[in-house]
């Protein structure tokens, strides 16, 4: 058996997929070349930092302005007010989206908000974030390049001796130690972080198969970690089981050619940790009975897509049998569900001409196992990274990003192009009552196009390639992997108006891709990075501030 023919044009992406630096480029199937750029259509969103109420200065010395500005129907509003190192908090403007979109499909809506308003509960008043005595927090333009480390809210505890990618539960770590293909491991490592100060390394178990990531589960008892095709269960967090192998149908993911496997390129555990997701395409494996894989079953549901978004028949993907070719339509690279495992969440990327259409979320219908329907669609909003929450005022959001080359262009006003290459944003949208409402971007200073010159004078790389999210009781907030920005912790309780609460920056980059852990028992977050693992204490004041249960570690907070 050979590739499918989009092998070929994809050598040239896999060596660049090999390196492990968050400027990192998707090995995307069938790629030649990134498509037209296609734009949003507002300005940009920020979220206002830790650490002081005082106007920010911007790349001149000046203090920025707070004058009301024009909205997108030209009624002025409030302006921005930008605290070191702050967002612009400007006006919502409306989805981005300006060129003709394709017609819908016949189970596909068009863009819109919805016209049921929800009852909203009111947002407690928030706990001010600061940083702390011993930080070093940056002196300039948020995200910028700075010498050294930079830090607000988040304390260096240890680091683990190997880089790759980590995922955690209970109070283990476990990293995915890269492997001599792209998106491969050699072997994943178990940690006990008991004592956070002093990681010791508990398990070791072969890698079987490839992923762009890895990613771990823990509900009602239940704790799973999968990479590839491996199942591992790791509710004894410190003794990694191998419970079996998901059979992904990719030709490509069976001959090894991961980055150019519609199934298993990534993946996604479900809220209840029951279900794989996995792109390019959109396939599920559901492995309900860890002791017993060979009830598992995988599901592409690429085609049953096309027929509902009204994607042409002469182009199908192939979607029947043990081992299906890697062609056609692309609906998602990460991904993620709802807390009740009804509804899914995906984009592609747009990152080339077998994505057949821009930068597209959709929202589907999977509560019935043999049958999905597509809800509601949206157009340029991207998917390399996909996170979804519901905050406190039960209302449901996503955030999503594409992932960049270091070479999007800051100084391009909004509307931006999200195509694949363009991650200067996220962008959030709100999805209550199984509709999109408008998409906006999130940003950070250095990337604003009033602050473009001085972001190439300092070389500055701020540029998306992972989020993770932590969604608990009363607290929703993001862990973003902002290439030379470092990791990016924003409160998401408030999904409108997010907030950076705290950041860690020592320079030295994440692995692309690489998501990220929170362990609220003990404080502590888990950063994937190339050479080594970092173990991070968010400081007790960055938890007041999230909402956060105080850590029950006696020894926290830790020193």
């Amino acid at each position: 058996m050979r590739p499918s023919m989009l092998f070929i044009t994809l050598v040239s992406i896999a060596l660049v997929a090999c390196d492990s630096s968050s400027t990192d480029i998707d090995g995307s199937p069938g790629a030649a070349g990134s498509s037209a750029a296609t734009e949003g259509n507002q300005d940009a969103r920020g979220a206002t930092a830790p650490g002081t109420d005082d106007p920010a200065p911007t790349s001149s010395g000046q203090a920025a302005s707070s004058e009301p500005v024009p909205g997108p129907d030209g009624v002025d509003r409030p302006g921005p007010d930008l605290p070191i190192p702050e967002m612009d908090m400007g006006p919502r403007a409306p989805a981005p989206g300006s060129d003709p979109e394709p017609e819908p499909g016949p189970n596909e809506g068009p863009d819109s908000e919805g016209d049921d308003e929800p009852d909203t509960a009111p947002v407690a008043e928030p706990v001010e974030a600061t940083c702390g005595a011993d930080d070093s927090p940056e002196t300039g333009l948020q995200g910028d390049s700075y010498p050294g480390t930079v830090n607000c809210g988040l304390t260096l505890l240890s680091e683990l001796p190997v880089g790759g990618h980590v995922q955690g539960s209970g109070h283990c770590a476990f990293v995915r130690v890269p492997g001599g293909a792209p998106y491969t491991g050699s072997d994943i490592k178990a940690f006990s972080l008991a004592d956070p100060l002093n990681p010791v390394e508990t398990d070791e178990e072969p890698a079987i198969g490839g992923s762009e990531s890895m990613r771990a589960q823990t509900a009602d008892g239940r704790a799973i970690l999968v990479s590839g095709r491996g199942v591992y269960d790791v509710s004894n967090c410190e003794d990694l089981v191998k419970k079996g192998e998901i059979a992904w149908p990719s030709q490509n993911a069976q001959l090894g050619l991961y980055f150019a496997a519609l199934s298993s390129h990534e993946i996604a555990i479900s809220h209840d940790a029951k279900r794989v997701y996995s792109g390019l395409g959109f396939t599920i494996a559901h492995i309900e009975d860890l002791e017993q894989p060979d009830t598992w079953t995988v599901k592409n549901w690429s085609c049953e897509m096309n027929k509902q978004s009204g994607f042409p028949g002469q182009v199908p993907n192939s979607c029947e049998g043990p081992s299906q070719e890697d062609l056609g339509r692309q609906y998602s690279h990460s991904s993620d569900d709802n807390f009740e495992g009804t509804v899914w969440y995906g984009a592609n990327q747009e990152g080339s001409s077998s994505q057949m259409e821009p930068a597209t979320a959709r929202m589907v219908d999977i509560s019935d196992p043999n049958n999905i329907t597509i809800l509601d669609t949206v157009r340029n909003f991207p998917g390399h990274s996909m996170n979804w929450w519901r905050a406190p005022d039960g209302r449901e959001f996503i955030i999503g990003a594409n992932e960049g080359l270091g070479a999007a262009d800051s100084c391009a006003d909004y509307p931006r192009p999200v195509n694949l290459g363009n991650a200067l944003d996220a962008y959030i949208v709100e999805v209550t009552g199984n509709k999109f409402g408008e998409p906006f971007p999130l940003t950070l200073d250095i990337n604003k196009p009033e602050n473009c010159q001085a972001a190439r004078r300092s070389r500055a790389n701020a540029s998306i390639s992972e989020h993770s999210l932590y969604n608990k009781g009363e607290a929703a907030f993001v862990m973003m992997e902002w290439g030379g920005a470092g990791l990016r912790v924003f409160d998401l309780r408030d999904g409108d108006n997010p907030k950076e609460v705290a950041y860690y920056n020592d320079g030295r980059g994440h692995v692309h891709s690489g998501v990220f852990h929170y362990d609220d028992a003990r404080g502590i977050m888990l950063a994937s990075g190339t050479r080594a693992v970092q173990v991070l204490m968010l400081q007790p004041q960055i938890i007041a501030a999230l909402g956060l249960p105080y850590p029950t570690d006696p020894d926290y907070p830790y020193k």
